[in-house]
């Protein structure tokens, strides 16, 4: 009889494990189930060009220059960069900052963990605090910080972390030439509203704008 209470013990402490197992083996499936415990990340936003409308700028990127970073650069000599002004390209809070690498820059939080950061900048014409539009102008280019040369130095962030960087609804896909691929600046003013005289059909009395 002891024998069998043993093997009765023995049967139920097997069980138990086996239990213990598929249970640990049915979290593990669901926890890397698709779309289980994803970090749902908010609509990216319009991101507009930080330069004025129809300006053309080549993006670049050197070996070692941090991942999705984009280093803005006008035709031509790179100083011809300096002083150029720089637009906020999208809706958000500003904060003005000094930094000993990337000099004077300015970061505008867009909400839902989104940001923007400009580098290097000669001038900043906001201040900590300002709501800007994608229009409003944020400060100059500039070499300020561990800048060689005149340039913008631009970042897209989510939650601090880079991301591909996105303007006028295209990826900037930046190069190790010293002329990269170019982008022509969509950030332009709404066009605006050319009134015109009514005319009137024969003898309807009937006005068309």
């Amino acid at each position: 009889m002891q024998g069998s209470l043993s093997v009765l013990a023995r049967a139920r402490t097997v069980l138990g494990r086996l239990l213990v197992v598929v249970g640990l083996s049915i979290g593990v499936a669901v926890a890397h189930a698709p779309g289980a415990v994803a970090q749902t990340i908010p609509a990216r936003p319009a991101f507009a060009s930080p330069f004025t409308c129809g300006q053309v700028w080549f993006a670049r990127t050197y070996a070692g220059h941090p991942t999705f970073a984009i280093d803005w650069n006008l035709p031509g000599s790179s100083e011809a960069d300096y002083g150029q002004p720089v637009l906020a390209g999208v809706s958000g809070v500003v904060t003005v900052a000094l930094n000993s690498g990337y000099g004077l820059m300015v970061t505008i939080d867009h909400g839902d963990g989104w940001s923007t950061l400009y580098a290097h900048l000669s001038a900043a014409s906001v201040a900590t605090g300002d709501r800007v539009t994608p229009a409003t102008l944020v400060g100059a280019v500039g070499h300020s910080g561990h800048a060689d040369s005149s340039h913008l130095h631009q970042e897209q962030q989510f939650n601090g972390v880079r991301q591909p960087i996105l303007v006028d609804g295209h990826t900037v896909d930046a190069t190790f030439s010293s002329r990269g691929a170019s982008y022509a600046s969509a950030n332009c003013p709404p066009l605006a509203h050319k009134w015109r005289a009514p005319w009137r059909t024969a003898g309807r009395g009937i006005s068309k704008w």
